[in-house]
């Protein structure tokens, strides 16, 4: 091991590994967009809260639709059914910068 190397422990790898596979499982579902199954997704599949996760929001990610634009009235997700609060956040979250 270099001086440089910094340790990382075992459940933080995992932790990082875990959200890597998941958002690499999600970017076909929210990059694929058809009008007919546009959020069409059960809230609890994706384990929905109107909380963020770590700093993560909803309206950070690529699937939010913010209230006003294409047609809706309330924040929506072209991923999940229903309203989605703006500081929510999914197992579908994906960053528009990414």
């Amino acid at each position: 091991m270099h001086e440089t190397d910094i340790p990382i422990s075992r459940r933080a790898w995992l932790k990082k590994c875990g959200a890597l596979v998941t958002s690499l499982a999600i970017i076909p579902v929210v990059a694929w967009q058809r009008p007919a199954l546009a959020g069409a997704a059960s809230r609890n599949a994706f384990h929905y809260r109107d909380h963020p996760s770590d700093g993560l929001h909803c309206s950070d990610c690529y699937a939010f639709i913010p209230a006003g634009t294409e047609g809706n009235r309330l924040d929506a997700c072209r991923v999940l059914s229903g309203p989605v609060s703006p500081n929510g956040w999914c197992m579908a979250y994906a960053s528009r910068e990414g």
